[in-house]
């Protein structure tokens, strides 16, 4: 999937780029105009990359501020007529801190120098007829968006398709908007509280394994009495995964995953609180530890879990179960845990 990062010019701003390309063509200048519907500015080219949503998950972490963009003047370079834009300080510091989150999570990207235009043609020929450039009408460009975009080849040429899109409120500062709730924080205040990293918290939220998060122009907030959730959710989806091999007749070796049996009745509790399971009590051995396989057999995951499973099937491509230790007729591990441990396992998530 080839991709990029981009700001797209509202319909005023569209409509003004479209009489200059006229004034040109009138002008007798001849190349490959770019359609309206793909006008765009370039921030960051990534180019094949399969994970969208891992960009966007990073696009909310950085911040943003609306700014707006002053047409510089129309400019020829190599075989390209692009509109450029007058230098501006907090687009510059926002591409950089992309480049940089891009960077620290291995993302590739190209990593040329921005410069801040809208391409108008390609494959230009060097005819400039009666065209004025200076002529042209100053534009101004409100950027309060981010877009993800998706190139393709179409019947005529490269299509920019949106997938992804990052909307921001022209005059709010949203971490400061966001502090201002006590009861709320964002991801980056949990990140410290939690320990986790933001971008892990975020995925959280998408995957709605923190029910009481709610998203607000295009950030996170998380009550801060929220629990922390016990297990990633590349996690929860192999537990819920292996409660419905169980019940199947499948055995799951549980200490391979090199967790200790007290997490695993966290997580299990946790994905019960959240509503990925029907209610359930742990059953006990004779020796008043956690028998797993008589409690797990009996416990049945809810429409919400299904869907979880399969989104997240597609999106770590784990249809062959990698991962999973499964013998049918084996015994199920772990160790053990006293089975009133968890009456201390509390948690207050809304159903989902």
């Amino acid at each position: 999937m080839r991709l990029f990062v981009a700001l797209l010019p509202d319909e005023d701003t569209i409509g003004k780029l479209v009489k200059i390309q006229e004034k040109m063509k009138k002008s007798g200048i001849r190349g490959r105009y770019t359609d309206p519907f793909n006008l765009h500015m370039t921030l960051v080219f990534i180019g094949e990359y399969g994970d969208p949503e891992r960009i966007m998950d990073l696009l909310e972490e950085i911040p943003f501020d609306p700014f707006t963009l002053k047409f510089s003047s129309l400019m020829k370079m190599r075989d390209l007529y692009v509109c450029a834009f007058e230098e501006n300080k907090a687009l510059e510091t926002y591409v950089k801190k992309l480049h940089k989150a891009f960077s620290d999570h291995g993302i590739p990207f190209d990593r040329r120098s921005f410069f801040a235009h809208i391409t108008l043609l390609r494959k230009a020929e060097d005819v400039y007829g009666s065209f004025d450039p200076d002529g042209i009408p100053k534009l101004i460009f409100e950027a309060d968006a981010v877009s993800l975009m998706h190139s393709k080849q179409g019947s005529h040429g490269m299509v920019y398709a949106e997938i992804g899109r990052m909307e921001y409120d022209e005059f709010e500062d949203f971490s400061e908007a966001i502090n201002m709730v006590d009861s709320m924080a964002d991801t980056k205040e949990m990140s410290r509280k939690w320990n986790l990293s933001a971008e892990t918290i975020t995925a959280l939220c998408r995957a709605g394994m923190i029910p009481s998060a709610e998203k607000e122009k295009g950030r996170w907030q998380i009550p801060l009495d929220a629990p922390k959730p016990p297990c990633t959710a590349y996690m929860a989806m192999k537990y819920l995964r292996n409660i419905q091999m169980i019940q199947e007749g499948a055995s799951v070796a549980f200490s391979l995953y090199r967790k200790s049996t007290a997490e695993l009745v966290d997580s299990f509790e946790y994905l019960k609180a959240i509503g990925f399971l029907s209610d359930f009590h742990w059953e006990s051995t004779k020796d008043n530890e956690i028998d797993f396989e008589k409690t797990l057999s009996k416990v049945r995951l809810t429409s919400a879990a299904k869907e979880f499973i399969e989104t997240m099937r597609e999106k770590t491509a784990d249809s062959d179960e990698r991962g999973l230790d499964i013998s049918i007729g084996g015994k199920l591990g772990g160790g053990a845990v006293p089975a009133e441990v968890s009456a201390s396992l509390k948690y207050s998530s809304k159903k989902q």
